[in-house]
């Protein structure tokens, strides 16, 4: 029998209240030779070495299995390849309360993806709050990783010059593309808040939706700015070089000003006239970063082409665009790094050229700007923690809807943002381990990727070129992308 009176529970009464930590593990291997480790105190570890399945398991950290006085544990993760251990991460985790105490993936900085001339392990941990909390966010942790080749040269290999794959249109290709690519750290957005906090406050404090009864920036103010462009923004957590290696060639680029009401402040004179990614009226990478990046991996890479796709959807009026002259201007100053060896190709090439053709006319670097395409998105599917309405979404995809597009793009990646007031309070408690976005991450990909792989050629058969879009560029959804793209390639 439970006693009512919580302070006279004895450690042997705590089992009733079930003091364990579940841990979803969302785990993608396409490299032969690969396993991955995954243990908590207490239990056999759980090896998996399954070639491109995406599987989902689940373990229980759990009090019995700890020692007094604390009662903490190791959920740790290793990958082996060929028997040699390449990746070893883990948490110490409480296994009453599902606190996080020390660990070497506890932030987003901790988890970014591990690199080398072999493979790519990607990685990221949830840190889930309680049970029936008011955002309805997972009260399980999530973890996921992806093991992949390094795919620096996948296009390379896929279709090499002189093959008759190579011969083939570059729009059969189906190119990984990392969604809100320019939002891959709190570096820009620290700076900012260090220097003119409450001007940049201010204009964060807009972005959080109000109720009839409660401004919700009245709460999510001050000290939790970071926590609120952390939860929101931040969509990306490795360098773009690493994005690149790991597969992906499509970005969407949104650059612009900084907003009027903190750019002609003096403490940012350094910063007025830099083009920046914008996510709303949050700003992230530099415009030309992002282009010097991109030419430096092409001109190591000569046989990959990277699709740069400029628009402004979403970024309000209040951050100045670039006009024509400033965006020409920051392309052919990247392309000074090139020596020659590059020239920038439009929408008409991507479109019309083959793959080697784009290669000969050196053309590998493709800036088109507002481009209509057949984006598979909307603000009410895409609005879920589970991922089931975007697969609903999904199945209904309309063929007719690729004619007269340019091309198709499948945005797989959750926008809880658009799913109310609660949510938005969970920011109070984001940290660097469980923002939302990290929350859907794995849930939805487990279910949008499957579907991607069976079946989006069977529901777009038009003849354009397909984009498939997602937060945290991870392997598994790079090798979908290419596996995809060796079938398209095959086609007479």
């Amino acid at each position: 029998m439970v006693r009512s009176d919580v302070s006279q529970l004895r450690l042997s009464d705590i089992d009733f209240l079930n003091p364990t930590k579940g841990i979803q593990c969302y785990i993608y291997n396409c490299v032969s030779g690969c396993s991955i480790e995954l243990s908590v105190p207490g239990k056999l570890p759980l090896i998996k070495s399954e070639l491109k399945q995406f599987t989902v398991d689940h373990l229980e950290l759990e009090r019995k299995d700890t020692t007094p006085p604390h009662f903490n544990g190791i959920f740790r993760c290793r990958v082996l390849l060929d028997g040699r251990e390449v990746f070893n991460k883990w948490l110490e985790i409480n296994a009453i309360t599902g606190t996080l105490r020390q660990g070497t993936m506890k932030t987003l900085v901790d988890q970014t993806s591990l690199i080398s001339n072999e493979i790519c392990v990607t990685h990221c941990f949830y840190d889930a709050p309680h049970k029936g909390n008011i955002a309805g966010l997972p009260f399980w942790d999530q973890f996921y990783v992806t093991v992949s080749p390094n795919n620096s040269a996948w296009m390379s290999t896929l279709a090499p010059l002189g093959s008759v794959a190579a011969s083939k249109p570059f729009r059969r290709l189906v190119l990984p593309a990392a969604h809100d690519v320019g939002m891959n750290s709190l570096l820009t957005s620290d700076i900012i808040l260090q220097r003119v906090g409450g001007a940049f406050a201010k204009v964060v404090d807009s972005i959080a939706p109000a109720s009839k009864d409660l401004q919700i920036a009245d709460i999510l103010k001050g000290p939790l700015i970071p926590n609120v462009i952390q939860s929101s923004s931040i969509t990306q957590k490795d360098e773009l070089s690493s994005m690149l290696i790991i597969g992906a060639r499509y970005f969407e680029f949104r650059p612009a000003y900084l907003h009027q009401a903190f750019r002609g402040l003096p403490q940012l004179q350094d910063m007025k006239d830099k083009l920046f990614f914008m996510h709303g009226p949050i700003p992230g990478m530099g415009y030309d970063d992002f282009l010097d990046d991109c030419i430096a991996f092409l001109v190591r890479n000569p046989g990959e082409i990277v699709v740069v796709h400029v628009r402004w959807d979403g970024v309000p009026a209040e951050c100045a665009r670039p006009t024509p002259d400033d965006l020409n201007r920051h392309l052919s100053e990247a392309r000074k790094a090139a020596q020659g060896a590059l020239e920038i190709g439009h929408l008409q090439e991507m479109t019309s050229h083959t793959i080697d053709d784009l290669r000969k006319e050196r053309k590998r670097l493709l800036v088109m700007q507002n481009v209509d395409n057949y984006n598979i998105y909307s603000d009410q599917a895409n609005a879920t923690l589970n991922g089931d309405s975007i697969i609903a979404q999904f199945n209904n995809i309309a063929t007719f809807k690729q004619e007269g597009k340019a091309f198709t793009t499948i945005q797989c990646q959750a926008t809880a943002t658009n799913l109310g007031l609660e949510i938005w309070f969970s920011a109070i408690a984001a940290t660097a381990s469980n923002s939302w976005l990290l929350a859907t991450k794995a849930i939805c990909d487990s279910k949008t990727m499957p579907w991607v792989r069976d079946k989006a050629l069977g529901k777009l058969p038009g003849d354009q070129l397909l984009v498939l879009m997602d937060d945290f560029v991870d392997g598994g959804m790079c090798d979908v992308a290419m596996d995809l793209s060796m079938q398209r390639l095959k086609k007479p």
